[in-house]
């Protein structure tokens, strides 16, 4: 019978799904790199940094070599016979290019391929049809606005930075993440510890209760030690159960957050270290640090940095548009496309011009308005900084205050316990000789559990400020 039972429990357990599945342990350093992996605003942040590279692109392609192709057939009639074009026309045109903008200049280069052919009821001794071909290079270069390409340099220039704040946004985004990671798995580690220490005192309790119930029969404890034990089992049985709830609900919190599956089966290991090694830092060093790391401030640092670059491009953009143009090329007309092609290519017919292009804008409210509106913006972004700085500050000194005054009270809350414990042993020793009731077993018990749960949350408390101390400076552990 025996050999039977045992054969059966050892195919149902290697039947059973979960036998021999070896189940992920998460620790934090672990859980840090799936968060930044999975967690869906993370992979927002990272569609960002491509836009932002994207748009830099979008900027330096306007140096790039374009290609011109024109292909063009009109067909027009005139009510009055017009001696030089008649009455009716048709033209066939195919215009063949290439383009460059210089970066060093600002200017424009190009070269134009024309080819017409026209048709008309025109004098007849121009021929029908007749061919129109020209090779022209020409190059405009801005005078005034958009001098050497100044308006272009500075728009690539704040395309760079806005990549700039970008990554830094995710760089916060992922300290941000990493700051939520730890402050839960903190607080999962102090949920169990107090969920261990109620479980042990709770078996200590029961214990006591059994023992008790044998010394209320040999007549040696009154009934209400035995109603004492019982209450004080009841209560701490029940006091359980949210604590296990509040940790399933926080370990359901941390898989939302690093983006795993909220039926995945896992565990999450982290263990605080009983002892702090508290090395005191001077709040003017960590105030330096942060002052030099925080990305939420090199965020507002770049943003003013953008707007002064802005601001000097609306200035630009008030000055008149002038341009110098100048062309040279070939060209000629007859009724022969080779007869047109030896004369292009001998450069028979050579042809220039140079002029000024120019369009002012008498009062160009728009551009003033911008200009006005971009210092107004400079001054916001500059109070901004100085806002976030002294908020920065003062999380700097509260955080260095915590820190140290957190230390102190662990090491009380560690002496507290000591005493705790020296209480119930040597009121242990008074009950073993009768001098002493099981109640005030029970309250002993209770308040040594109450000195290890503070000891605990203290501990914790102090590794969060250190994590809150990470975040503000900008540093991950």
């Amino acid at each position: 019978m025996y050999k039977t039972l045992t054969l059966f429990l050892m195919v149902l357990l290697m039947t059973n799904p979960a036998f021999g599945t070896d189940i992920k342990i998460y620790t934090l350093d672990e859980c840090i790199k799936t968060g930044i992996e999975n967690n869906l605003q993370m992979k927002s942040s990272n569609y960002d940094k491509l836009l932002s590279e994207e748009e830099i692109e979008k900027f330096v392609s306007q140096y790039d070599l374009f290609i011109k192709l024109d292909l063009v057939k009109s067909d027009s009639e005139f009510s009055m016979i017009n001696p030089q074009s008649g009455s009716e026309r048709e033209i066939c045109q195919i215009i063949m290019g290439l383009g460059k903008k210089f970066s060093l200049s600002g200017g424009v280069l190009s070269l134009e391929w024309l080819n017409q052919a026209t048709e008309s009821d025109a004098t007849p001794q121009l021929g029908d049809p007749t061919y129109d071909s020209s090779i022209r290079l020409a190059y405009v270069q801005p005078l005034a606005r958009n001098f050497l390409g100044v308006n272009d340099k500075r728009a690539l220039e704040i395309a760079g930075m806005n990549k700039k704040i970008v990554a830094l946004a995710y760089d916060y985004q992922k300290l941000f993440l990493t700051n939520q990671i730890e402050k839960i798995m903190i607080s999962l580690d102090l949920a169990g510890k107090n969920l261990k220490a109620q479980n042990s005192y709770l078996e200590r309790v029961k214990k006591i209760l059994e023992t008790n119930r044998r010394k209320f029969k040999d007549g040696l404890v009154e009934e209400v030690d035995i109603i004492a034990s019982e209450s004080r089992v009841n209560i701490l049985s029940a006091s359980i159960l949210p604590g296990e709830n509040s940790i399933i609900s926080s370990e359901e919190n941390l898989k939302q957050l690093i983006g795993l599956p909220l039926d995945e089966e896992c565990r999450f290991d982290i263990s605080l270290h009983p002892v702090i090694d508290h090395k005191e830092i001077s709040p003017q060093e960590i105030i330096k640090k942060a002052f030099a790391e925080n990305p939420q401030l090199k965020v507002l640092e770049t943003a003013i940095e953008i707007k002064k670059l802005y601001a000097e491009n609306m200035k630009n953009e008030a000055l008149p548009m002038i341009d110098l143009v100048a062309q040279v090329g070939v060209e000629n007309t007859s009724s022969a496309i080779s007869d047109n092609y030896d004369a292009i290519f001998s450069a028979d017919h050579p042809s220039w011009y140079i002029g000024l292009n120019m369009k002012l804008f008498p009062w160009n409210k728009a551009a003033k308005s911008e200009l006005r509106a971009s210092d107004h913006e400079l001054e916001k972004s500059a109070l901004a900084l100085q806002e976030q700085k002294l908020e920065i500050k003062a999380g700097c000194l509260a955080l260095a205050r915590e820190l140290k005054a957190q230390a102190k009270y662990i090491i009380a809350a560690r002496q507290s316990l000591e005493l705790e414990e020296k209480k119930l042993k040597l009121e242990k020793k008074k009950y073993a000789r009768g001098r002493s009731s099981i109640q005030w077993i029970l309250e002993y018990e209770n308040d040594m559990n109450n000195a290890q749960t503070e000891l605990y949350k203290a501990i914790a408390d102090y590794h969060i400020l250190e994590a809150d101390l990470r975040l503000i400076i900008g540093e991950i552990n």
